[in-house]
């Protein structure tokens, strides 16, 4: 890479040479790809297998795409540093460090010199000349890396207060050709989300973001997500104002927002203000907040942040070699709570919680996962349809899960004792239904104190002969209650497995 460099210097005053010095390194930069049309709509075909893409029936959430249409949820948590990932040392040993112990994202700049200069992997330093194509070699298998140990990259093109270009409206020729040259090395890995620039509000870069994202998604073969960032989204104007350019192209989905908040409820209120703000087919990464501090801080704002609607959360100057273990931890165990739920079909809804939770996410009358960094007592929801319910404990500290099949909700608002040993930072998802891993079972239900047994049972014309039917209450498999007498089961239930409880 540098002797190409050298060459480029030693035969600099003379012409001829220096004219096919230009012309080898135009082959270079306009790298011989048919080009992709624009497309306003995401083409599901042009998907790879494993990318991580908008979710197709909850686009504000994500999930990892797969041809066979069994799509992953998937909540995303890491690193939001180094942001030098590409110019530093130690990059492999990183990778190795997050899949040992946690982090499934990283945020990482092909230009990162907003902070410190020569971070950026131009020709001769110089954006005109396209990337260095030796350098983006380099990079390639530490994506791959990446990819094949499940994190996910948030691939920016510039960092904050870098604008080569001037106060534009429209992508220059020389930055459209960065676009592909960078856009269509990579766009074959499924792990990469692209994000316009850092704290775009600044150096006028938002004039063309609209432009530049159209062109991201016209050379991108594969539809990545495409996101941008701006700052400081502490009050609702600023939000508004970031609706706005997020809305002046199609071609964007993410939203990285910076909420430079202390209190966790701020936080909090702050993914829940862009959530909806952003429309609903934007999801929201909740990448920056410069007041968040490590350990037990940044883990009850990835909770503030993730109830809040927020499908990414990222640390900021969380360096991934000096990292805590338990950070990790931490990163790991969010996720793997979330995907154990139904997270993708909710939207906050503060309004429903119930007890000592805090912070609510909801689809009302199925599915409800909430959160209290300092719950006491009971946890629950309100406006619950009465029937068997499927309710997961999760301690955020500890890692501990306790899981109850069949709970009897009897009452529109709901809330539950602590399981014994639980208090503090806690989660609990509660799914109407009778989970499938429980229709295997020849006894359903808890031994929990206070809960109720259910069973399951064969019904052959409306009775099953193993019990007295004049001493249960009969449920469906999604939980609902058979509503009829004793009597008239026969008539009610078609043959098949149902659950019941015995009444005493």
């Amino acid at each position: 890479m540098r002797g190409f460099r050298m060459c480029l210097i030693n035969n600099y005053r003379n012409n001829i040479k220096n004219l096919m010095i230009s012309v080898c390194m135009l082959s270079l930069v306009l790298v011989v790809i048919p080009e992709a049309k624009a497309l306003t709509e995401p083409d599901t075909s042009v998907y790879l297998e494993g990318q991580i893409v908008p979710h197709p029936k909850y686009p504000k959430w994500l999930v990892l795409w797969s041809k066979t249409g069994d799509h992953k949820p998937i909540l995303l948590a890491g690193p939001g540093d180094p942001e030098r990932y590409f110019f530093i040392p130690n990059r492999e040993e990183m990778i190795d460090r997050m899949a040992e112990h946690g982090g499934n994202c990283i945020y990482i700049m092909a230009d990162a010199s907003g902070d410190a200069d020569g971070m950026e992997a131009y020709v001769n330093g110089d954006p005109t000349q396209g990337y260095e194509p030796e350098t983006l070699d380099e990079w390639e298998p530490l994506l791959k890396k990446m990819a094949d140990n499940g994190i996910y990259a948030l691939f920016f093109f510039y960092d904050d207060n870098v604008n080569y270009w001037g106060p534009v409206t429209k992508v220059p020729s020389a930055e459209e050709r960065l676009i592909k040259q960078l856009v269509q090395r990579f766009d074959s890995l499924p792990n990469i989300m692209w994000a316009f620039a850092e704290e775009s509000n600044e150096a006028a870069n938002d004039r063309r973001a609209a432009d530049f994202a159209n062109k991201v998604r016209e050379y991108d073969r594969h539809d990545h997500i495409m996101g941008i960032h701006t700052m400081h989204m502490t009050q609702q104007s600023s939000i508004n104002e970031a609706a706005a350019l997020v809305k002046t192209s199609s071609s964007i989905n993410q939203f990285a927002v910076q909420c430079n908040v202390k209190p966790d409820d701020d936080w909090h209120k702050c993914a829940v203000d862009v959530y909806h703000a952003m429309g609903s087919d934007v999801h929201v990464n909740m990448s920056e907040n410069t007041e968040a501090k490590r350990d037990d801080e940044w883990r009850r704002r990835m909770w503030a942040g993730a109830l809040g609607g927020g499908a990414v959360s990222m640390q900021l100057r969380n360096k991934i070699m000096e990292a805590k273990t338990t950070e990790l931890n931490d990163f790991r165990n969010i996720t793997k709570f979330f995907e154990k739920t139904d997270f993708f079909m909710t939207e906050p809804h503060d309004e429903l919680r119930n007890g000592s939770t805090r912070y609510t996410l909801a689809k009302p009358g199925e599915v409800y996962i909430g959160y209290s960094s300092t719950a006491t007592g009971t946890m629950g929801f309100k406006q619950m349809i009465p029937g068997l319910h499927h309710l997961i404990w999760y301690n955020a500290v500890t890692n501990e899960t306790l899981i109850q099949d069949s709970v009897d909700v009897t009452s529109s608002d709901m809330t539950w004792q602590l399981p014994t040993g639980f208090s503090g930072e806690i989660a609990l998802y509660a799914r109407k239904g009778i989970v499938p891993v429980a229709i295997n079972k020849d006894l359903a239900g808890s031994s929990e104190k206070g809960l109720k047994r259910v069973q399951k049972g064969l019904f052959i014309n409306g009775v099953d002969s193993k019990i007295d039917m004049s001493q249960v209450t009969v449920y469906d498999l999604k939980g609902k209650i058979i509503n009829a007498t004793n009597e008239n089961l026969e008539k009610t239930l078609s043959n098949g497995i149902y659950f019941y409880k015995l009444n005493n």
